[in-house]
């Protein structure tokens, strides 16, 4: 992957960063919960959510209250779901996936 654009999150918006996760893959550097600093190639963009049979039933054993400042995305790397708080984004790093790019 290379680098297409590197940013610190100043001046950007939510939706501007969720707009960003669905077309491309980020670099993603934020504080967790705990305060350590942890950085994820992540993506929203369908090519890298497994495809889940239609008649499968997803148990839900929680529920959690709406949180319009959380970021939710499929860290590539680990294969599996993450999340992160607006807020807590650092910087950001937009890739060039060639995955996506022979995909169009």
């Amino acid at each position: 992957m290379a680098v297409i654009k590197e940013n610190n999150v100043e001046g950007y918006k939510i939706h501007q960063i969720r707009k960003l996760l669905k077309d491309h893959v980020l670099e993603v550097c934020f504080t967790k919960a705990d305060g350590s600093e942890r950085v994820m190639k992540a993506s929203t963009n369908s090519i890298y959510i497994p495809k889940t049979p239609s008649k499968a039933k997803t148990k839900i054993t929680q529920k959690h209250p709406v949180d319009d400042e959380l970021i939710t995305c499929r860290d590539i790397e680990l294969n599996a779901w993450r999340s992160f708080r607006f807020d807590s984004l650092i910087s950001f790093t937009v890739l060039d996936d060639p995955v996506l790019v022979e995909e169009v």
